[in-house]
């Protein structure tokens, strides 16, 4: 299977200022999936790291406007309990949607400067680990990671990052959820421990059906903090297990490391 091509938001983070919303057009190819999860391109990956599969970059779609209508998920969200040829795990598939990016900017809580105030993003169908690297049941996330090297497994297994727009839809799911669970914090769902041992909290998986997102470690992703200084900060998503509060377990929060930070 490969993934579409698909019209990414880009996220200026001005220090002191609003968050400007622009448009960039990728393939997945020129941007492929994450550590914690990577994409197919790769699913999850971080500091845990995720994976997702690779695009083909011949296959194009247009961009769409931060302000198109919600686009109507057709395909239903399965789990694709198969091993791609390198061996990389069980995968989610996330079908055609649309994503509202962020949060409103009545909702409380919310971080003003980083997050989109619910831009509707249109995203191409892909897929992603089930769980964090290295996407095996019953086996704890591998930590410590930078994110040279995040992307350097991922692509090990013909996968890559995923970019931070990606993991908030696996996130999110078609009905663009606040928490992985639902629309609710619940206090204490998706706790846990660095030596988490993957797949063992049901409670912990999101509406498309990927699996411990929160409650492990962060998660890195492909995509800059501040667009166009592919050298400097990357964003991270997810909550980690000693911290996952009603702010960090939203699928919409993000934060910023050096990309040379193992955490």
């Amino acid at each position: 299977m490969t993934t579409q091509g698909l019209a990414s938001h880009t996220l200026r983070r001005a220090p002191g200022g609003e968050s400007v919303p622009t448009m960039i057009f990728d393939t997945l190819m020129e941007r492929p999936a994450c550590f914690g999860l990577c994409l197919l391109v790769l699913g999850h990956t971080v500091a845990v790291v995720g994976c997702g599969k690779e695009d083909d970059p011949s296959s194009g779609a247009e961009p769409a406007a931060a302000t198109a209508a919600t686009a109507s998920v057709t395909a239903s969200v399965a789990v694709k309990q198969a091993k791609d040829k390198q061996g990389g795990g069980p995968t989610v598939k996330i079908p055609a949607g649309t994503l509202k990016a962020g949060s409103s900017c009545v909702d409380v809580p919310r971080i003003r400067p980083n997050e989109l105030e619910h831009d509707r993003i249109s995203l191409g169908e892909f897929e992603i680990d089930l769980y964090p690297y290295p996407n095996e049941p019953n086996m704890p996330a591998k930590l410590g990671v930078t994110h040279t090297e995040a992307t350097k497994l991922c692509a090990d297994r013909g996968k890559r990052l995923c970019t931070e727009l990606e993991w908030e839809y696996a996130c999110k799911g078609s009905k663009n959820a606040t928490y992985m669970w639902g629309s609710g914090f619940k206090k204490g769902r998706c706790d846990g421990q660095l030596d988490h041992m993957m797949g063992q909290r049901p409670e912990c998986k999101t509406d498309p059906g990927a699996m411990d997102m929160m409650g492990v470690a962060l998660e890195w992703t492909a995509s800059d903090w501040e667009r166009g200084t592919p050298t400097g900060d990357k964003v991270v998503r997810g909550a980690r297990a000693e911290k996952v509060s009603w702010l960090s377990a939203r699928c919409t929060h993000a934060r910023k490391r050096n990309p040379h930070q193992t955490f």
